[in-house]
């Protein structure tokens, strides 16, 4: 059986996609975005692949929360606890060459330095130094958020203005996963509705009435 794991890594498996640090305020949404490409790229490895890598992002996770919970004097000291299942020592050894591959340039010196001193990290805590660095839920994203779901771009192209509402709509959803409930509901309506305020002032009356007809009947709770 493990050596049809490993022929299916060999054959859907490949390199995986780089993870860059870029701007602070982006950051957590480019992890995200890499843990789910991973995620997908992994798919058709099998169930195998895909129960370790599960296991790695929700240990992972947990450990991060506990983290960003914790008063500034003792997050040092907080760190996955778990241990790899021992079933999965193979899988580890030919995966986890392929993740750190793929991490950032001072993600991967951090962990080959622990390793030149003897501490071999195993995958699940080299997500969790990802997510340390990356910083999901941290001020930062949570400040990007606002801004996004305030000021979002006015569109004049329909299509263009459909993908930013899904964008905002994402917005709103991850403020409210995050705890940080979105601004008052007036200044957050009337930051979605410009979404779309310049392709309605230039359409037909019959158009412009029928939305102005469905912006009253559903409101705001209906679109978030």
């Amino acid at each position: 059986e493990m050596n049809m794991i490993l022929k299916s890594i060999q054959t859907f498996v490949g390199e995986l996609p780089k993870l860059e640090l870029g701007e602070p305020h982006s950051r957590a949404q480019r992890l995200q975005r890499w843990l789910l490409t991973v995620g997908q790229m992994l798919d058709p490895a099998g169930p195998h692949v895909t129960t370790w890598w599960r296991w790695i992002c929700n240990t992972a996770v947990e450990a991060h929360r506990r983290f960003i919970s914790s008063p500034l004097a003792v997050r040092e000291h907080i760190a996955p606890t778990e241990l790899m299942p021992v079933a999965w020592t193979q899988l580890e050894a030919w995966m986890r060459p392929k993740i750190l591959a793929s991490l950032p340039k001072d993600t991967k010196e951090w962990v080959t330095l622990r390793a030149q001193q003897g501490q071999v990290d195993p995958t699940h805590l080299l997500i969790f130094y990802v997510y340390k660095t990356f910083s999901p839920g941290s001020a930062d994203e949570k400040n990007h958020l606002t801004n996004a779901v305030l000021n979002p771009p006015v569109c004049s192209n329909p299509r263009a203005a459909q993908l930013e509402l899904s964008k905002w709509r994402a917005s709103v959803h991850r403020l409210r996963e995050l705890g940080a409930f979105p601004p008052d509901i007036m200044l957050t309506y009337r930051a979605m509705e410009s979404i779309f305020s310049v392709i309605f002032d230039k359409a037909e009356a019959q158009l412009h009435l029928r939305w102005v007809q469905m912006r009253n009947e559903l409101g705001l709770h209906h679109l978030i």
